[in-house]
This record gives structure tokens, C-alpha cells and sequence, in this order.
């Protein structure tokens, strides 16, 4: 959590596999990229926030 109360996380995106892709019931998604967190949010000082400065 920073200080202006945001929770940073790495974004992730998935697709969603073919059934022929699947391996079980619960095998879905395949993951396609990742965004680290740091670059997902913008910086703190560009949000404008009063209580975080």
C-alpha cells in the first residue's frame, strides 16, 4: 500500500484457452504478459493526492 492508499499489483493478462488446450477442469487461461506493478500505476507524485505529498 502506498501512501495514497493504493494497492500496487503486477497486471496480468490472460486468454482464454481452447477447449483442445486445456489439460483439466480447471485449466483455463493461458497467461500472455505481465506488467510489473511499478510500471501498471502511475508514480505516486503524478497523483495528484494532497495527503501523499
Amino acid at each position: 500500500m502506498r501512501r495514497d492508499g493504493r494497492k500496487l499489483h503486477d497486471m496480468h493478462l490472460f486468454e482464454v484457452k481452447k477447449p483442445n488446450e486445456s489439460k483439466g477442469e480447471w485449466d483455463l487461461y493461458k497467461q500472455i504478459s505481465s506488467i510489473p506493478a511499478v510500471e501498471a500505476f502511475r508514480p505516486l507524485n503524478a497523483g495528484g493526492c494532497a495527503l501523499a505529498g
